[in-house]
């Protein structure tokens, strides 16, 4: 159920109110952080597991 709702989710265009909420929050981030660097991802602990997940599902390993 959770593969085929990803499927979907990738193969189904976004509609009109997606796109522009995905535009309004981009601008609004940009807003926020406007002035100052935006915070960095190495101190996130969301971004770390996601990278320690992709390590070990050998995303980085060659494709040769």
């Amino acid at each position: 159920d959770e593969a085929q709702r990803r499927i979907l989710i990738n193969s189904l265009p976004a509609d009109g109110k997606e796109a522009i909420n995905y535009q309004l929050r981009q601008q609004a981030n940009k807003y926020y952080y406007s002035g100052q660097l935006p915070p960095m991802n190495i101190l996130n602990p969301a971004a770390w597991a996601d990278f320690i997940k992709a390590w070990k599902r050998g995303d980085f390993k060659r494709k040769d």
